[in-house]
């Protein structure tokens, strides 16, 4: 589910998100990113209404910061449904061209797409799907023309690619984008399913070829794998085999004169010992009692058995206890209860006022500096009219009479508004309508008998 708010309407801050100076910024990477939240509510409440559209599909979102798949240029945001990502990625190990990380490219899918111009309502079967596209059944490409025929749009010749636009000025003023967004999702959803091809589906067998050809033929050469288009370049040429060094590394004997190391030697053990030695003798250590060798007598560092303990010796230090200094100690578990009278401020503390403590009974809510009499409360902001969730929500929505089964209507609302069809089927608050061949539900109010 989104995890920032759940979507109502659309707002001007949804395509100030995507004004061309923000592209390239990771500023304002949270506020594409509430939009892209925004978004998966969108779909997600429009799935709601329609869930067998979904069955067997993966709600996908674009990424909303800059990076190497938008070209570090976060133009729009999209919210598409579109086959699982393990079938995706199961697809790239076969064919490292088809990115599972990009299934707007390279993958049938229906959606949406949002910019600052305004919404786009996609269907699309990208020209790099090279999974799909050959097998695009005829059938699809004549519906694609009539839906794009209906709503009044250009459908790509050879492929299956319809965007229904929105202005944004349009957009702000609907009241109803989640119906249309779930009809678009029954129109489409159909037509998903047959551009896409089974994950499972053999491929087409080679050509058999006679026995003494194999063996005749060389094999082919070691090259490195191509480089998928998000990874850095790598040449395609075969690499160089490793080689063996021509000669013997030099050792160390044959680059020093003689004896010269047997002197860099002993100067690196003296110079070991001297360290060893002023570490022994620092300040704050003391003899080990293993060791051998016995200090200086006369060295006022090393205290005196017979005189006592020493300055250094832990047992001189002073204790540090608060019990037996002259604070008293004080109690752990205060008197935490709430039926005490008030005894007014505690003596010595003028950082509080009988003023503002209301247990006082010389408390007076005119001296309050936080109290204004003269003030109108209606003014306050939290007594504005306009912060009222309430004032924001959307006007209830119209009921219409039921209407029989058979009946030629009228779409009075939608995509396809001014279309006549007729009713072949009701349900609770919506009838199914048949325009043409196509058949979808709207709701009961959208439409008006002839």
């Amino acid at each position: 589910m989104a995890l920032f708010e759940r979507f109502e309407r659309w707002q001007d801050a949804d395509f100030d998100a995507f004004a061309e100076p923000k592209w390239a910024s990771n500023r304002f990477n949270p506020e594409r990113q509430r939009v892209r939240e925004r978004l998966r509510s969108l779909l997600e409440q429009a799935v709601a209404l329609q869930p067998e559209v979904a069955d067997g599909l993966e709600l996908w979102t674009s990424r909303h910061e800059p990076n190497f798949f938008n070209q570090h240029a976060v133009q729009h945001q999209l919210a598409l449904l579109t086959r699982p990502a393990a079938q995706r990625e199961a697809l790239e190990a076969r064919d490292a061209t088809l990115s599972a990380t990009q299934p707007d490219r390279y993958h049938p899918h229906i959606g949406l797409k949002i910019d600052t111009s305004g919404i786009g309502l996609v269907v699309r079967v990208p020209a790099e799907a090279s999974y799909d596209l050959p097998e695009l059944p005829p059938q699809l490409l004549e519906t694609a023309q009539e839906l794009a025929g209906m709503l009044g749009v250009e459908a790509a010749t050879g492929t299956l690619e319809i965007e229904r636009r929105w202005p944004r000025e349009q957009a702000l003023q609907a009241q109803d984008s989640i119906e249309q967004l779930a009809q678009w999702l029954a129109l489409t959803g159909p037509m998903l399913r047959q551009a896409l091809r089974p994950v499972g589906a053999n491929p087409t067998p080679a050509a058999p070829q006679p026995a003494d050809a194999a063996a005749l033929t060389p094999p082919p050469a070691k090259t490195q794998a191509t480089a998928r288009p998000w990874q850095p370049y790598r040449p395609q040429a075969p690499a160089a085999p490793r080689r063996a060094p021509p000669a013997e590394r030099p050792s160390l004997e044959r680059i020093l004169p003689m004896g010269t190391r047997q002197l860099l030697q002993e100067q690196l053990a003296a110079e070991v010992r001297s360290d060893e030695r002023r570490s022994d003798w620092r300040d704050d250590r003391r003899p080990d009692p293993r060791d051998d060798r016995r200090p200086d007598p006369r060295d006022s560092r090393w205290p005196d058995r017979r005189q006592g303990p020493g300055p250094l010796d832990p047992r001189s230090a002073p204790r540090d206890d608060r019990r037996t200094g002259p604070e008293p100690r004080r109690d752990a578990h205060p008197d935490s209860r709430t039926d005490r009278q008030w005894q007014g401020p505690p003596r010595g503390d003028s950082r509080q006022d009988y003023r503002h403590d209301p247990r006082d009974p010389r408390h007076d809510p005119r001296q309050d500096p936080r109290h204004d009499a003269r003030r109108d409360p209606r003014q306050d902001a939290r007594h504005d009219p306009r912060s009222d969730p309430r004032a924001n929500a959307a006007p209830p929505r119209p009921t219409a009479p039921a209407v029989a089964v058979g009946t030629q209507v009228v779409l009075t609302a939608g995509l396809l508004a001014g279309k006549e069809g007729a009713v072949v089927a009701t349900q609770a608050g919506k009838v199914k309508v048949k325009v043409g061949a196509l058949e979808f539900d709207v709701p009961a109010f959208q439409v008006k008998a002839l």
